[in-house]
């Protein structure tokens, strides 16, 4: 026959304690984890917004290909034209599904280095200084802020 022994009371005691500091510890563990998971997460979501941001460029480039290519080919070949007209509409409506939308007309607007990048200066025009004379380039927006900003050209 086997003995039971009895536990003593600062044993108990003792183990409680360990039990206690091991949840405690546990608790500190998962919170860690958690932490390092929305911080994971963040960080995988701004790459993300970055990468699209850079895909969404490249279409912008592709769209003013299209767009020149539509000036070019005015007047020489319909169908052709025709062609690109809907190949770019395609293309923009597709961005813009995306939250890609075209700025307003930028000439005689003052300069703003937020959504305009000066390319060149015209001392002649007829215009205010530090205003826009000529757009170049249109820019474009993306969720509210600037995704490439408009080529133009100011008043000195």
């Amino acid at each position: 026959m086997e003995k039971r022994k009895e536990i003593s009371p600062a044993l108990r005691r003792l183990l409680e304690e360990m039990e206690e500091n091991r949840s405690e510890d546990e608790k500190r563990v998962e919170e860690e984890v958690a932490r390092i998971r929305r911080q994971l997460e963040s960080i995988y979501s701004d790459k993300l917004e970055e990468e699209r941001k850079r895909l969404l460029r490249e279409f912008l480039e592709v769209a003013d290909n299209l767009e020149r290519a539509l000036e070019h080919s005015r007047g020489l070949d319909k169908p052709l034209e025709e062609g690109i007209r809907l190949t770019l509409r395609a293309l923009l409506k597709a961005m813009e599904r995306e939250g890609v939308l075209p700025m307003n007309s930028s000439k005689g607007k003052p300069f703003d280095p937020g959504i305009h990048e000066a390319v060149g200066t015209d001392s002649e025009a007829d215009a205010e200084p530090n205003h826009v004379v000529d757009e170049l380039q249109r820019g474009y927006t993306y969720k509210g802020e600037t995704l490439r900003p408009a080529k133009v050209i100011v008043k000195k």
